[in-house]
């Protein structure tokens, strides 16, 4: 049964059964060294959808979709999608380069990048 990289560490295999991918899954302890897979397996899930891509929320969410139509908060521009600095998101204002001398978002490690106020969006 072919699985395919959907996303991440997310693989998925069309037109199958969930019971295949079931015994797939339990198969995957053939790999060596002996011991790898139980010693190292955060997580390990078989989920069924019907249709994937009709349950793919990920554009909705993404920065400028539909439920996410706001910056809340400081982003890295390189994050921001094409356009979207310029015209603003959903007609909005324009979206603003952080201010010289800004305070780095919690849990933002200070390096050389971090630091540059050319480097993010607000």
């Amino acid at each position: 049964m072919g699985f395919h990289r959907h996303q991440y560490s997310d693989y998925h295999a069309d037109n199958t059964f969930g019971a295949n991918a079931w015994f797939s899954s339990i198969f995957l302890k053939a790999i060596r060294p002996p011991m790898k897979l139980e010693t190292t397996v955060l997580g390990l899930k078989v989920q069924y959808y019907s249709n994937l891509h009709l349950l793919d929320v990920t554009q909705f969410v993404r920065i400028g979709g539909v439920f996410s139509t706001h910056l809340h908060g400081p982003i890295p521009a390189t994050l921001l999608p094409p356009g979207v600095g310029i015209i603003g998101m959903n007609g909005g204002p324009p979206i603003q380069p952080f201010p010289i001398n800004f305070p780095l978002p919690k849990y933002t490690r200070v390096s050389i990048n971090t630091v540059n106020s050319v480097n993010w969006r607000t």
